[in-house]
């Protein structure tokens, strides 16, 4: 695994194949989940989990190409599934054109109520 993430409402694990892997994984840590696999265009370098809107974010940078994007994670704790967000999402996704070579989620200092 290249990196990884975890979201704490769903438990559920989130991680990218290896460096050289075009894919992130969705794992659920619940006896009888099924795992998920997102394919990606580029490798999949680093992944985010923001609680506050239950995405996920993945910057992607090397010499020539960069990109910022985000995915909503849907489904259950057993069956998660895991799309893109776009600018018609819910909520959109439309981020500056910038190198997300430093890209940083909030973490809250006290628990957040699941949804």
């Amino acid at each position: 695994m290249s990196d990884a993430t975890f979201d704490p409402c769903h438990n559920l694990v989130i991680a990218t194949e290896l460096n050289t892997g075009r894919g992130i994984d969705v794992i659920p840590r619940k006896a009888g989940g099924t795992s998920i696999s997102q394919p990606l265009w580029t490798l999949a370098q680093r992944v985010l989990w923001e609680l506050f809107t239950r995405s996920l974010i993945r910057p992607y940078a090397d010499p020539t190409v960069y990109e910022l994007s985000a995915y909503c994670l849907t489904g259950s704790d057993t069956a998660p599934t895991l799309d893109p967000r776009l600018t018609s999402s819910t909520p959109p996704w439309n981020p500056p054109n910038l190198d997300p070579r430093l890209v940083a989620v909030k973490s809250p200092l006290t628990a957040v109520a699941c949804p």
